[in-house]
């Protein structure tokens, strides 16, 4: 982490909680033995998606991956989103933060684009393993790109 800190910038933490997550990473479930929070006041939260491509599918995938991510940075309620790579090649995850659990659900699963890469996904078979889980913000400290990704956007500002 300090040599990290030293190449670093900016620098941002966020306390997370897990709300709820399916699937694995590495072959076992990271998150089976966290109780969930609840959150009946709402609140930001955070995403975290990943994958192990398999070799044959990684062409379609890659080329599935453009419409989505255009669709992404048009949704209400995004307050950032990120890729992010693992190696070896074929590790793939996305970390997004949202103004609520409401506005990722309209995003993951009402939004056209990601809609029919959730339906292509069993029919082509992209993944030999797969990780989503959703977390409540507890607490962020730092900035990234000079702003906290957290906190509420400006009203007239771009997304990120």
């Amino acid at each position: 982490m300090r040599a990290w800190e030293r190449l670093a910038d900016e620098r941002w933490r966020a306390d997370l909680a897990p709300l709820r997550s399916r699937g694995r990473w590495s072959g076992t479930d990271p998150f089976s033995g966290a109780a969930a929070v609840s959150r009946p006041g709402g609140g930001p939260v955070a995403a975290l998606t990943r994958a192990r491509i398999r070799w044959r599918a990684s062409r379609s995938f890659w080329r599935a991956v453009p419409p989505v991510s255009a669709d992404l940075r048009a949704q209400p309620g995004l307050r950032y989103a990120v890729g992010i790579g693992d190696a070896p090649v074929g590790l793939q995850g996305t970390f997004s933060v949202w103004d609520d659990d409401a506005a990722l659900a309209a995003f993951a699963y009402r939004g056209a684009q990601h809609r029919e890469v959730i339906r292509r996904t069993g029919e082509v078979g992209w993944y030999a393993e797969e990780l989503f889980a959703r977390f409540a913000v507890l607490a962020t400290s730092g900035t990234v790109d000079g702003r906290d990704p957290a906190a509420a956007p400006l009203p007239g500002a771009p997304r990120p």
